[in-house]
């Protein structure tokens, strides 16, 4: 009988510790996600491994706190969608991108639009709303992405009504 409660007490204790260095719970903060998610909702992502595991549409976090090309003062940790991955063509309105954005590798501008190409280990990220995103930063590494969300928990009522 004590062999059971040990072996399950080992399986608990892993299982909490799998769970605190795999998964996040991130409070959402800011509008730059709205409709997709609200201020104070919750998300609950997995820390990314496997780079195969951000497709396109994908929302992930990133730590931008390392990303040399983000000028100051600099964003520490957001919430985008992922809309163009490594080697893709993407194309932006002109108008859209900063001026100062490195941009990389612009293929070539067709009337009010960049044609661009994502170099490498980089991903294109953007705002569903009004915010900051790759348009202003320009392609994000890889390595900033430090969680893939899995699932949103809405802000309870109580909460949307103050």
């Amino acid at each position: 009988m004590s062999t059971i409660i040990v072996i399950g007490l080992f399986i608990s204790l892993s299982l909490l510790l799998f769970t605190k260095k795999a998964l996040l719970l991130v409070s959402v903060s800011g509008t730059s996600m709205v409709p997709s998610l609200q201020p104070r909702d919750r998300v609950v992502a997995i820390r990314v491994f496997k780079q195969r595991l951000i497709q396109r549409q994908s929302i992930v976090i990133c730590d931008l706190s390392n990303v040399a090309s983000i000028p100051f003062p600099k964003p520490v940790h957001v919430i985008k969608r992922v809309i163009a991955l490594p080697g893709d063509e993407y194309r932006v309105r002109v108008e859209e991108i900063d001026p100062l954005v490195p941009l990389l590798s612009i293929l070539e501008t067709c009337g009010e639009y960049y044609i661009l190409k994502l170099p490498p280990s980089h991903l294109f990220l953007s705002a569903d709303g009004k915010g900051s995103d790759s348009r202003h930063w320009g392609p994000i590494p890889y390595n900033a992405v430090i969680g893939l969300v899995l699932l949103r928990i809405p802000r309870r009522q109580k909460e949307t009504d103050n």
